[in-house]
């Protein structure tokens, strides 16, 4: 039909998903001009139309009162319309038009009353036809029907479930909520279900439904997890702000029935059996006082003036774990152990980690030996990589082997005097030589927090960390000469920015580099000052070093690599994506139980570094605890001050106070 013969016609068409009618009164530019029973005219396009009839009026006025008649009485007869019935004698997957439909099927088909109450019982209910783009009626198939049922039952459940997820916030909200014993099965799943929101926000499989029940924002922002801690606080399923973090960051905090059953059924298996040093050899660990999983030790065989020869054992998991077995499959989940103020969440079951791989004293255990000599001129001789079997006289604290160093007992001052004499070889070959202040918290009593500066430069610390460096560049070194891919630990070239003043050391202030990277091939590691270096020495807290004993292993026995390149490409990706966010967690729950140390010193003065200048802002250090924040304002790079601390928000990470331009005016609250 031609577009200007549509005027002075009734006509129905959607609006706003709704069925509208209305009186086409002129044609506007190739647009209807329809003017509704009620509310203002509306400018169509012919493909809107749904149905349309002549009207036996011109005139705006009588069209409308003949309408409004023709609606009334056709909502009275849209309930008498037999759908069902015309639905079974309808040929199945026909088309027809309303016209065609209403001549088969009604008495008075001419009649617009008639016509209008066809049109409002399809439009009704969607049971029994499907309207097509071209305004025609097609019958549903039953399968089509059964459909619309099932669809019909969801949305049913969903707004079971809207009422119910309402309901009990208002009861969380009252003090109402039963205990853990009363619940219902359901209950007990939308408190899961909140876990999730919370711990993954949009990227949680309940977000999309959940959120606007719960009254969430668009995105994941803090004001929702404070909600959502709030409901879980008010349920009695409280969630500490540090568990938060470590959920967000993927991090494991137990373990499945699969991987405690795995543990088990390992510790009952039959030990290999190696080689065993004498008797008469020590073995010692030496590891801070409060360390379980010990996976390292050293067995000295003799010494002279000029050099020691010794052993660094190192636990081998390659002869308990197949990269075939579950255990294998949880460490490649896992990434690595992950240590924070509040607890350890170790990379295997602690019955593994703290027990049958840990290095405990007087156990027999299986390890990876590299023998070496050390010379009082920083080099070093590598007589050889062994498996053997060896049991620790004694697991020993760093505080204990700084006394024997600074006592000059036994073995002890020469093992010093040559790991510090391959320090210093180190730095001439161009390793960087940096101040890191680090710290240990003691939260024993969270309203009481201690805070203790950890010696890193004490002769035991720098004599465990030289070895490691040292076993963790032979290994590199052994399996780069045999060409078979690895995980290598890598880092650029740096560069230094600005000079220490006089008396001042290097901090990273002054130096300019790029963070470690994790390849295939080797490479230099210009931290470290070594041409190659990987990580074999922890493969009870870290998945790359597994992997790096298998390959060491096998280049060690002259084999094919065990693992392909491809695959260790894949690992080395997901070990550094996985490992940069445990170290920021790891870093953010330290920040929040320092800030809340600040806050139980409110109103004294910390001593303060500006960092540098920012836009109106300034980041200062607070130097007695390694703590970085931004306040306000505007000081000069290195200038030393005070800041009187006003309030602190541990969770936001943030602390509020005002300078004191007098740094001797500051003291650590301690």
């Amino acid at each position: 039909m031609e577009t200007d013969r549509l005027i002075h016609h009734y006509c129905a068409y959607h609006r706003d998903s709704r069925l509208e009618f209305g009186w086409v009164r002129a044609l506007q530019k190739n647009r209807l001009v329809v003017q509704p029973v009620l509310g203002r005219e509306q400018f169509l396009p012919t493909n809107r139309i749904l149905w349309s009839q002549p009207s036996q009026q011109i005139a705006e006025g009588g069209a409308l009162q003949q309408l409004t008649r023709i609606l009334e009485k056709a909502e009275g007869l849209a309930a008498q319309i037999d759908l069902p019935t015309i639905h079974a004698l309808v040929e199945p997957n026909t088309e027809l038009t309303l016209d065609e439909i209403a001549q088969d099927f009604l008495e008075e088909p001419e009649a617009l009353a008639n016509q209008v109450a066809l049109l409002l019982a399809l439009q009704n209910t969607a049971d029994w036809f499907r309207r097509n783009r071209q305004n025609t009626y097609t019958p549903l198939t039953e399968e089509e029907q059964q459909k619309l049922q099932q669809k019909r039952e969801r949305e049913l459940a969903r707004q079971q479930r809207e009422a119910n997820v309402r309901k009990w916030i208002e009861e969380l909200e009252l003090g109402k909520w039963p205990s853990p014993g009363k619940q219902t099965q359901a209950q007990q799943d939308w408190l899961e279900q909140l876990r999730s929101l919370l711990f993954f926000g949009k990227d949680s499989g309940y977000w999309k439904e959940l959120a606007p029940w719960i009254g969430l924002g668009a995105s994941h922002e803090q004001a929702d997890e404070q909600q959502l801690r709030r409901l879980l606080q008010k349920a009695r399923q409280p969630v500490r702000w540090g568990e938060l973090q470590l959920r967000k960051a993927q991090v494991a905090l137990d373990f499945p029935e699969e991987a405690l059953q795995a543990a088990d059924m390992l510790q009952q298996g039959a030990q290999v059996n190696f080689s065993s040093l004498p008797d008469e050899r020590p073995v010692f660990t030496v590891d801070a006082a409060k360390t379980k999983d010990y996976d390292d030790a050293i067995s000295v065989k003799s010494w002279t003036e000029r050099s020691i020869e010794l052993s660094v054992h190192i636990a081998d998991l390659t002869q308990h774990i197949d990269p075939e077995d579950s255990l294998f499959s949880l460490a490649e989940q896992r990434i690595s152990s992950v240590y924070t103020v509040e607890d350890t969440y170790p990379m295997f079951p602690k019955v593994l980690a703290n027990d049958y791989f840990s290095l405990r004293a007087g156990i027999p255990k299986t390890v990876m030996s590299f023998h070496l000599q050390l010379f009082l001129d920083g080099t070093c001789l590598l007589h050889g990589i062994e498996h053997e079997q060896i049991v620790v006289q004694q697991n020993l604290t760093y505080e204990e082997v700084d006394s024997f160093v600074v006592k000059q007992d036994s073995f002890w001052g020469m093992l010093f005097n040559c790991c510090d004499a391959q320090r210093k070889l180190r730095l001439a070959n161009g390793a960087l030589d940096i101040e890191r202040k680090e710290f240990e918290l003691d939260i024993t009593n969270p309203e009481n927090i201690r805070v203790l500066e950890r010696d890193r430069e004490s002769p035991a610390n720098s004599l465990v960390q030289e070895l490691a460096i040292l076993v963790n560049q032979l290994a590199g070194e052994q399996l780069e000469r045999t060409r078979l891919p690895g995980i290598f630990r890598t880092q650029a070239p740096y560069e230094i920015t600005q000079e220490p003043t006089e008396g001042e050391k290097l901090t990273m202030d002054h130096v300019n580099i790029e963070g470690a990277r994790l390849a295939v091939n080797p490479g230099t590691h210009s931290g470290l000052g070594c041409s190659v270096y990987m990580q074999v020495t922890s493969p009870i807290r870290r998945f790359v070093d597994l992997l790096c004993q298998w390959q060491l292993r096998h280049a060690l026995q002259h084999q094919q690599a065990f693992f392909s390149e491809q695959q260790l490409m894949g690992w080395a990706s997901e070990i550094e994506l996985r490992q940069r966010s445990y170290a920021r967690t790891e870093r953010e729950i330290e920040r929040y139980w320092k800030l809340r140390y600040v806050g139980q010193h409110l109103g004294q003065v910390f001593a303060t570094r500006v960092r540098r200048e920012l836009n109106q802002r300034v980041e200062i250090e607070l130097e007695d605890l390694g703590l970085v924040c931004q306040l306000p304002g505007s000081r000069p790079k290195g200038t030393q001050l005070g800041i009187e601390v006003m309030q602190v928000d541990p969770e936001g990470g943030n602390l509020f106070g005002e300078f004191r331009d007098h740094p001797g005016e500051a003291n650590s609250g301690e």
